[in-house]
């Protein structure tokens, strides 16, 4: 494995460790949302930085994932997906980061984002070490 791969599996895992951190606080639900998504994000990359030695500048998960589906295919709820996406893209101010349409995400939903997250950088690290 290339080190920058390793490095942004590791930046992944620093990002789902602080979303594991304040899994149970409420009032913390949108940045455990918002690192459940930097999580995703940079496994998603890791892989692209792996096979393709370009990582495009996007946020997108929906975007990305489809960028590395021609290398693996993951076990991921795309209905979860979609929503943890919304967390993110186009969120540049304070007041909106880490918001979905319909406002801050209940701790479930917080939970399920990082749950995912977790388990798409399993998944990851799996198949880079094969």
């Amino acid at each position: 494995m290339k080190k920058q791969t390793s490095n942004w599996l590791k930046t992944a895992r620093d990002d789902i460790a602080v979303a594991k951190e304040i899994l149970d606080r409420v009032d913390l639900t949108n940045m455990t949302a918002f690192h459940s998504q930097q999580a995703i994000e940079k496994s998603f990359k890791a892989i692209l930085e792996e096979k393709e030695s370009h990582v495009p500048r996007i946020h997108n998960l929906i975007t990305l994932k489809g960028s590395i589906e021609k290398y693996v295919q993951l076990d991921i709820n795309e209905e979860i997906l979609t929503q943890i996406n919304e967390t993110y893209v186009d969120s540049r101010y304070p007041s909106d980061l880490g918001l979905l349409p319909s406002g801050k995400p209940d701790i479930q939903l917080a939970q399920q984002f990082y749950e995912i997250g977790e388990n798409i950088i399993q998944q990851i690290e799996k198949y880079l070490s094969e």
